[in-house]
């Protein structure tokens, strides 16, 4: 076939609209998922915005949505970390969610389900929507001093928020541990499900498949209570041995 006929199909191929509009809708090979950082104030803002970035840097394209306190301090943010306005994060296609400062008033409002700050408000569409939303709570700022009622106060709103399947992070996570926060001098939290009469801590699991991720949401030592029809993961097998999480069918004793 005469080349210039050729170069002329190429031509013509490569033309149709058809076709420019596949290229165009083709996704990127270096696409990183979306997370949004709620960012409240903390004395060392530099500092956590360093942390952000080394942990969810390099995979992940992070924005940044801040309250009126933390703008008015005006940090610098690093390379890597951009701004956003709330109107930008609500139309936002988030894979996940971080407060990595959670402070105990936000950690209420988000377990009230209130929505007058920028950080719960959008906490609370990441519940939602069904959005993975990770807390750090070494920000509460509870001491031995601090009365045990109290504590178990904001003890009941870990539970409910971990019940609403959120991810708490604290100091552990330093460490390289994957527990989830417990405030100083209680245990960690428990999503507020059915408990027997003998206080053991009984999650029903109403899904009918159970993964790693669900694994991770859960407190340590606790019990998972499954359907008979419930089929867990090999990976989720895997961490429920190291989170020492025990399974139960549902309608058998333990």
């Amino acid at each position: 076939m005469d080349e210039e006929i050729i170069l002329r199909v190429i031509r013509q191929v490569l033309s149709d609209p058809r076709l420019q509009a596949l290229v165009q809708e083709a996704p990127k090979a270096d696409a990183k998922p979306e997370l949004l950082v709620l960012l409240n104030y903390a004395p060392d803002l530099s500092g956590v915005l360093g942390e952000v970035l080394g942990r969810w840097g390099g995979s992940h394209t992070l924005r940044v949505l801040a309250t009126d306190t933390v703008m008015g301090h005006k940090p610098a943010l690093p390379a890597g970390l951009t701004w956003v306005t709330s109107q930008e994060a609500y139309r936002g296609s988030w894979q996940r969610m971080v407060l990595p400062t959670c402070s105990a008033n936000t950690l209420a409002k988000i377990a009230l389900g209130l929505r007058d700050t920028p950080a719960s408000a959008m906490a609370a569409e990441g519940i939602v929507r069904g959005i993975p939303v990770e807390l750090h709570t070494e920000y509460l700022g509870f001491t031995e001093a601090t009365p045990a009622p109290y504590r178990q106060l904001y003890q009941g709103y870990l539970a409910r928020v971990a019940g609403y399947g959120v991810i708490l992070r604290g100091p552990e996570q330093a460490a390289g541990g994957d527990h989830i926060m417990a405030v100083p001098g209680l245990q960690p939290a428990v999503p507020e499900k059915a408990v027997e009469k003998d206080a053991a801590r009984i999650i029903d699991w109403p899904k009918r498949l159970l993964t790693e991720k669900d694994v991770l949401t859960f407190p340590t030592d606790c019990v998972i209570r499954l359907e008979r029809s419930a089929i867990i993961s090999p990976l989720a097998k895997d961490m429920l041995v190291r989170r020492r999480v025990e399974t139960l069918i549902a309608g058998e004793r333990r």
